[in-house]
């Protein structure tokens, strides 16, 4: 067997709004392809100090966050990409200039 790299998505994928968890069922899913030598990512708009609680509900090789702004592989930052902060001033001030949210 070919080993593959899953992506899972958080919101409604992964994760239940409703009763705030990974399901047993997706767990022993993940369990699953792990143990056949798949590796599992979480693949998320979110940035990861808004996912890192799912460490502790389901075990992955790692997490794309933020949009691909930081990848993690295994607890290691492979990948870290920041807006400049005049670019973020730049687009502060567009923002209000459109009355826009964000």
């Amino acid at each position: 067997m070919e080993r593959k790299a899953l992506f899972f998505d958080v919101d409604g994928t992964l994760f239940s709004e409703i009763t705030r968890t990974v399901p047993e069922s997706a767990v022993r899913a993940v369990q699953k392809a792990r143990s056949l030598g798949h590796v599992v990512f979480i693949n998320s708009g979110r940035v990861y100090c808004m996912l890192d609680f799912l460490n502790k509900l389901v075990e992955t090789d790692g997490f794309l966050c933020g949009c691909g702004t930081r990848i993690l592989v295994r607890g290691r930052t492979e990948y870290a990409y920041t807006i400049p902060h005049e670019r973020g001033k730049e687009i502060k001030k567009s923002l209000v200039k459109y009355r826009m949210d964000g």
